[in-house]
Order: structure tokens, then C-alpha cells, then sequence
């Protein structure tokens, strides 16, 4: 009977289908609402989803696999051999081949639904290898792909939103995240079908979108401890999951709803953040989230997502001040994360358990805790992913040197407290190369670096991807190329030193870095703070070392430097637009000298009348400390770390002078006629022609540097990237417009000088890295081998920038920049010059070598 009244329902099910898609077709709305009133609070205009009404959904029981040569995908596309082979090595963590079968699709395919999926796909390739930064760039044309074919940009938004939580750039994430949703309006994915949508692109385009924007704001909004928020949206996402995995785990909808293996991925992200919100506020159900977050992870064979959940409750509970529950919880991640060599996690444990031993008052243990820490991020530095985000669990490599320093500090271990200063300031710069092929040397033991460290960072990956499985003879591979690594890191340290400086965390002793200094000379070193204590410093001698505080904090010195700020108009935060102030000008005069004498008083250093050399090591805002308009006594330079005064620099054997000024923009910037008296005035000192307008090309600069300059000036507009520091850029010409000539193309084809002078707006600027290191322009003709750098905070007039550089140059042609530098600032302020034009200027490096 049953047979029979099954065989009958089969042939009458196509007409109650069409019965049915008459009855109840109004379910839900699968049309893109017009975008909300913004005004309105977001949570008030999305709908509350009906769970009460979809089955719950656990962990699906069917076969995951992904789309092979021949499918069809949901947005129409047949699947060709090159997508199959890009899926499955995303999947298994080789990342490379994936990216060169995506390379190969755009290559020869002109077909805009293919090229939009593949620049998707590429995104979450380069997330996958940590290249977060490489993956923003291609959001712009993933985002052109998307509006021709569907006239919107909600998957490429959320695409970036999500990158940017990567990044750490929260503030914009949530843009993107909130923007994502309000363009989907009131849509909700549909629980009912009456017959198979005719709409399937639109559905799971959608639904993808919106999934991704619901877990970014859970993440993000944990991450920032709104955990209230972080709650609110986690409840709603995993509604949202839940319905998609009921409808795609249906007898029947889930014949023509497809399941998609990030729907596993999303979902058990959205659970782990969760379950941490409501951990740390005390909210009963948390257990049972992290655990299914856990199974979601372990069905897809994803090492790093079940790590990320030990991880996380670790830090939950930290952040309630369970510390006894919390100080258990990782150690199981930890041992977790050794088991599978998830050096990315080992470290960010460690940081997590020395707080943790911090807060039950066991120092010591605290202590060995940060020590592990910092041995696993110097001996790996460069194969790790980089610091730009605290993504993970919220702590980062900064972390490390706050708290060796405090505990140095409190033991008066002088000694180690230098070495650990220098360390982190040392992989600051070592994370920052490590994602980028620089050309720095053409040592042998160089390139063997390179490629093992290439080796290591794609094992790691392969170990470790999502459909990946612990297997010991993958972790043996590793153990002995990381092996390998320290034995050439040993021999690169013996052999080449300043070469160790680049591409590991090494530094020179305290004691020898004193022997270095003259009688004269102090280094003074900022140490790190949080923003509301009191500011401290090292203060370096030959025979001496003291340890004092200031009477200000981090956020007070930031508040300083804005009222200076203010009363000269350069505008927030010390990064200038333009100022235009003549010689002579009164206006604001007592005020400007008021706030300079209050920032003098609260930099008070203690040093020696004796000392006329001051090498100054910044910490945070202090980088952006106008030194020229506050230093009477001694002459300041900067300095990337102190072991730099121990560097034999090699001098580039050459009094060859090349200028540059006021390339020709076309209408990509204005003409810089000031710039061009200034080339020509500089040229005729030095007996010599400069570039200037269209023979100011990257071109003709490089050939006249060839292989080594005495002394390169280029009076320009400069541009800093805060996003991005290698993406600054100074702007030259190709003979007809303006052309960008990059921190990231100098690092990559060094152009070599004992002097850089950048005449431009804001080329003193940079990013303050993780480890405390500005890094920008600066930072790569440092590495192109020049002794000092003389750059601006801020762009200023043309007279008073003419006659600075005219007296600079005075002394700097016989090597003399640290004098001809306070010549400059002592006759410009005899002569009636506002501090706003003698303090614009930094002297960076030194000609001590």
C-alpha cells in the first residue's frame, strides 16, 4: 500500500507543487529591497528571523566536496579544469598553484560572471596565505565585475569587510559590513519552496553577502569588546546559518539549494566569537556553541579553525578573570597548536597565559611565558604572517615587548631591557619585508634564506589547510626545514651582520653599543607605554645607563602636538595639508611660543651639558615630536634602532651629486615652482645640472644614481600611505605626467645615496608598526644603503625651505649632516623664521660611521 501511495504522490507531485506556489508564494520576499533610510538604526529596520520555525540544524551529515570540471555552479558557470584545480588547492592549502590556475582562467577567458568569480575566489586564496593586504588590491576589480553583471557590489563589500578585519581596519570593516545590509534591506533567504527558484543567482549571491556581513560584525564587534553587540549579531547570524543549512540538508530543497563548504567555514566562525561574547558576560549556552563550532571546523578537517576555537575560549575566560579556568584552557590550545606546529597561535598562547600567570600574580611564570613567546616569533620571524591585525584572540607582538620591558624595568636588568627594545624594534621591520621579494643583497646565503623560508610558509599551509589531517610525516618535513633555518641564520649572523639586521631578529649588545658612543653622545631611548601612564626613557651614555620617567603620558604628548597643531593650521594630528606661513609672520606668535615652551618643559631630558649629539629612539606619537623647534642645547637625529651606531656602513665611494626638481604632473598634482628654484639654486652650489620637468623621469633618475651617489635631492610632492607604507610614494614624472615612485619600488631596486634629502610634504612620515619601527620612505633608502635621511613633518613655504637647504647643504657636502643640520635650524631662527619652518624638518640616521 505504501509503495502504491508513494508511486501515486510522485506522479501528482509537479501539479501540488503549482497548487502549492498559489497558496503560499508570499513567504518571503526574494526581491533586493531599495536600500533603508541610513538615519535609522540598522537593528531596527532588519527583521528578527523565525527560528521557532526552522528545525534546528547541528552539524550536517553529508558528503562535502567541491565543484569539479563539468558542474554547473549557482551562478551559471561551468566549471573547467583550471576552477577545479583553484578550489581544491585553496582547500588543501596551496595557495600558489591555486593562484597560478586562477591566473590561467583570467588569462584566457573574457566571460565578466568567470572573471568575477575568480577574483572572489583569489581573495579568499590570498586571506588564506595571510596576504590580506595583496587581497584589498583586488577588490576594486572585483567590484567592477560585480556591477556589470548584477548592478550592485554586495559580495565584493563583504569580501572587503572581511579583509579589513584581517587588516584590523575594524572602523571600515563595519562600513562595509553595515552598508552590505542595508542594500539587502528586509530580504531573508526563503524556508519554503513551491518549485525550484528561477532565481538562483540572486539567491545565493545574497545569501552569501549577507551571511558574511552578519559574521563580520559578530567578529568585530568581539574583537572591540562590544561583546553586548558582538551577541546581538552572532544570535542573528547563526538564525541566518541555521536556515540555510536546513534548507540545503532537505530531502527536497536541498536538491536544488546547493551546499557550499564556507557555509561550514562562516559558520563555525560565527558560533566561536559568539560563544566568547557570551562567555564574558556570563550568559548560560556558551558550551554548546564553542562545541559545535568545534565539530563544524573538525567536518571540514580545518586544524586552524579548531585551533582558533581552544584559542578563543582561552581568551574568554581570561577576559571574565576566570584566570585559574582560563590558564587550563590554554594549555590544551596550546598543546593543541604544538601538536600541529601552529606557530602563528604558539606565540599569541604564550602572550595569553604570561597575562594570565600576570593576573594570579606568578611573575615569573609570567615572565618564561612572554620569553617563549619572543623565541618563537625571532626564530620564525620572517615565515610568520604579519602583525597588521590582532585578528585571532586580540593580542599581538607589541604585546611581547610591553610586558619583557615592564618586568626588566622592575628588576633593573638594563642589559636584557635593551636586548628585548631592539628585538622588537628588530621584527618589526623583519614582518613588514616578509610578504615582499627585496633586493638588499646578492648574497648567496640570501637567497637560500628566501627560499627556505618560502618552503616553511608553504608546508605550514599544507599541514595545516581546510581539508587537511594531522599526518606526522608533514610535521617531520617541517621540523627539519625550520631546523635547517637556524643553522643558515647562525652562519648569515657570523658572516654578514648588517645583512642579519634585515632578515632576522638580531641586535647588538648594550655594552657594545655604548662602546660605539663618544664622550659627547647619548642614545636616548622611549620605551614602550600604554596611552594613559606616564611616559619613560633610557638614557644611554658611554659608561652609563638610567631609567627615567616624564610627566606626561602617551595622550597627553598627542594633545601637545595638536594644539601645536592647531595654532600653526597644519590640521590633525601633526600630518599637514599646507602651511603658508612668511618670514616674520606674528600671527599666533605667542601662543605658538607658549605651546612650544609647554611641550619643552614636558620633554625635559636629563642630560649632560656636555652632550651635543642626542640619538633619539621614538616610541608611538614621539615619532612626531617637531625636535628642531625644542632642542637648544643638543643637535637630534633619529635613529631606526640603537644598534645602528654600531653599523660599518659601506661608503658609496662617490661625490657625485644628483637633484631633482618639480618633475612635470600633467594634472595628476600642481607645479612646484618653488621646488624648481630650489633644484636650480642646490645645482649651481654644487656645479651640476638637475632633472627638472620632464627630464625629472624614474628613468633618468635611475640611471644618473646608477650605483651609488654622494648625495640625492628631490624636491617634490611626497604622499604617505597610512594604510599601506610601502604604497607612499614620491612623485616624479614619465616626460608628460606624473608617475608614483614607491617606498615598495625602492625597496625592491635600491637607489643608493650617503645623503637622502626629500624636499616634499609629509615625507618624515610613516606607519608605526607592531614593533615600534616607522616605516615608510624612510625606512626604504635606510635599506638602500644611506648613512642619514633629511625629510618634512609638514609641507611649508618655498623662501623658508629654499634656505634651509641651503645652509644644509653647506656642511652636508663634506659629510658634516648632523651640524649642517642645527646651522640650519640656529640661523633660520636668528633670522626671524617662524618655528613652523625650522621645525618641519627631521634628521634621520647619522654621518657617525
Amino acid at each position: 500500500m505504501i509503495k502504491i501511495l508513494t508511486k501515486r504522490f510522485k506522479s501528482l507531485f509537479p501539479y501540488l507543487l503549482i497548487l502549492l506556489v498559489l497558496v503560499g508564494c508570499n513567504h518571503s520576499n526574494s526581491q533586493l529591497q531599495p536600500p533603508l533610510a541610513h538615519q535609522k538604526s540598522l537593528k531596527s529596520i532588519l527583521p528578527k528571523y523565525p527560528i521557532d520555525k526552522v528545525p534546528y540544524q547541528s552539524i550536517l551529515k553529508k558528503n562535502i566536496s567541491m565543484p569539479k570540471k563539468g558542474d554547473k555552479s549557482p551562478y551559471g558557470i561551468t566549471i573547467s579544469k583550471e576552477m577545479e584545480t583553484a578550489y581544491n588547492n585553496y582547500l588543501n592549502g596551496n595557495g600558489e598553484i591555486a593562484l597560478q590556475a586562477l591566473e590561467t582562467i583570467n588569462n584566457h577567458n573574457k566571460d565578466t560572471r568567470l572573471l568575477w568569480q575568480t577574483s572572489l575566489l583569489k581573495m579568499q586564496t590570498l586571506l588564506m596565505m595571510g596576504l590580506a593586504s595583496e587581497a584589498l588590491e583586488d577588490v576594486p576589480t572585483c567590484i567592477e565585475y560585480e556591477q556589470q553583471l548584477f548592478k550592485t557590489d554586495l559580495n565584493c563589500k563583504s569580501m572587503r569587510g572581511e579583509i579589513n578585519v584581517w587588516l584590523g581596519d575594524l572602523d571600515n570593516a563595519k562600513k562595509d559590513f553595515e552598508s552590505v545590509l542595508l542594500e539587502i534591506g528586509n530580504w531573508e533567504l526563503p524556508t519554503i519552496y513551491f518549485m525550484p527558484p528561477s532565481n538562483m543567482t540572486e539567491l545565493v549571491s545574497k545569501t552569501t553577502a549577507q551571511l558574511r556581513a552578519y559574521t563580520g560584525l559578530t567578529a568585530m564587534n568581539t574583537l572591540k569588546e562590544n561583546y553586548e553587540e558582538a551577541y546581538y549579531w552572532g544570535m542573528e547570524s547563526e538564525k541566518r546559518f541555521n536556515a540555510l543549512h536546513y534548507v540545503s540538508n532537505h530531502w527536497l530543497y536541498g536538491k536544488f539549494i546547493p551546499f557550499n563548504l564556507d557555509s561550514y567555514y562562516g559558520r563555525a566562525n560565527t558560533l566561536t566569537f559568539l560563544a566568547s561574547a557570551m562567555l564574558i558576560q556570563g550568559k548560560d549556552g556558551y558550551e554548546k556553541y564553542f562545541q559545535t563550532a568545534y565539530d563544524f571546523f573538525d567536518a571540514i578537517s580545518y586544524i586552524k579553525g579548531k585551533a582558533t576555537v581552544l584559542s578563543m575560549k582561552a581568551m574568554a575566560l581570561n577576559r571574565k578573570g576566570d584566570y585559574n579556568q582560563a590558564n587550563k584552557a590554554s594549555k590544551i590550545a596550546l598543546d593543541y597548536c604544538m601538536k600541529y606546529g601552529l606557530f602563528d597561535f604558539i606565540w599569541r598562547i604564550e602572550i595569553l597565559r604570561g597575562e594570565t600567570f600576570k593576573a594570579l600574580g606568578q611573575s615569573k611564570l609570567a615572565y618564561q611565558s612572554f620569553l617563549r613567546a619572543s623565541e618563537v616569533v625571532n626564530s620564525l620571524s620572517s615565515t610568520l604572517s604579519s602583525d597588521t591585525s590582532k585578528r585571532k584572540f586580540g593580542y599581538g607582538k607589541e604585546d611581547i615587548v610591553y610586558n619583557l620591558v615592564q618586568y626588566d624595568i622592575k628588576n633593573r636588568d638594563y642589559a636584557q631591557l635593551f636586548k628585548h627594545l631592539e628585538e622588537g624594534r628588530a621584527r618589526a621591520f623583519v614582518d613588514m619585508l616578509s610578504n615582499h621579494t627585496i633586493t638588499v643583497s646578492n648574497s648567496t646565503l640570501l637567497k637560500k634564506l628566501q627560499t627556505l623560508d618560502t618552503k616553511i610558509k608553504k608546508q605550514t599551509l599544507l599541514n595545516t589547510a581546510i581539508k587537511s589531517s594531522y599526518n606526522s610525516k608533514k610535521m617531520d618535513k617541517l621540523k627539519k626545514l625550520i631546523k635547517h633555518r637556524e643553522e643558515l641564520m647562525k652562519q648569515i649572523e657570523q658572516n654578514e651582520p648588517k645583512l642579519a639586521s634585515v632578515v632576522s631578529i638580531w641586535s647588538n649588545s648594550l655594552s657594545a653599543t655604548q662602546q660605539h658612543l663618544e664622550n659627547n653622545e647619548n642614545i636616548l631611548y622611549f620605551l614602550p607605554t600604554k596611552k594613559n601612564e606616564k611616559m619613560s626613557y633610557l638614557l644611554i651614555s658611554k659608561d652609563s645607563v638610567k631609567h627615567h620617567y616624564l610627566t606626561i603620558s602617551i595622550n597627553d604628548l598627542k594633545n601637545e602636538l595638536n594644539k601645536i597643531s592647531d595654532t600653526l593650521g597644519l590640521g590633525y594630528d601633526v600630518r599637514a595639508l599646507k602651511l603658508n606661513v612668511k618670514k616674520n609672520s606674528t600671527v599666533h606668535k605667542n601662543d605658538i611660543n607658549k605651546d612650544i615652551e609647554n611641550l619643552r618643559k614636558n620633554l625635559k631630558i636629563n642630560i649632560s651639558n656636555k652632550v651635543s649629539k642626542l640619538f633619539i629612539i621614538p616610541h608611538g606619537i614621539s615619532y612626531f615630536i617637531p625636535w628642531g623647534m625644542i632642542s637648544d642645547s643638543f643637535t637630534p637625529s633619529i635613529l631606526p634602532n640603537a644598534s645602528w651606531v654600531t653599523y660599518k656602513n659601506i661608503q658609496i665611494d662617490s661625490k657625485k651629486v644628483v637633484i631633482l626638481g618639480n618633475p612635470l604632473f600633467g594634472e595628476k598634482a600642481p607645479s612646484l615652482k618653488g621646488a624648481e628654484e630650489e633644484a636650480i639654486e642646490l645645482s649651481k652650489q654644487y656645479q651640476t645640472t638637475a632633472l627638472i620637468g620632464k627630464e625629472a623621469t624614474i628613468e633618468k633618475l635611475r640611471n644618473k644614481v646608477s650605483t651609488g651617489v654622494d648625495i640625492l635631492h628631490l624636491a617634490t610632492h611626497g604622499f604617505f600611505n597610512k594604510k599601506n607604507p610601502l604604497d607612499s610614494f614620491l612623485m616624479l614624472s614619465d616626460g608628460h605626467d606624473g608617475v608614483r615612485l614607491s617606498a615598495k619600488a625602492i625597496y625592491k631596486k635600491p637607489l643608493s645615496a650617503n645623503l637622502v634629502v626629500l624636499s616634499a610634504c609629509q615625507t618624515g612620515l610613516g606607519k608605526l608598526s607592531s614593533g615600534d619601527d616607522l616605516l615608510g620612505l624612510t625606512r626604504s633608502f635606510f635599506l638602500s644603503g644611506s648613512k642619514a635621511v633629511l625629510t618634512s613633518l609638514w609641507e611649508i613655504e618655498d623662501e623658508g625651505t629654499k634656505n634651509f637647504m641651503k645652509i644644509f647643504h653647506q656642511y652636508a657636502k663634506d659629510g658634516e649632516y648632523i651640524k649642517g643640520y642645527k646651522k640650519a635650524i640656529d640661523i633660520l631662527k636668528a633670522k626671524g623664521y617662524p618655528p613652523s619652518v625650522y621645525g618641519a624638518f627631521i634628521l634621520n640616521g647619522t654621518d657617525k660611521f
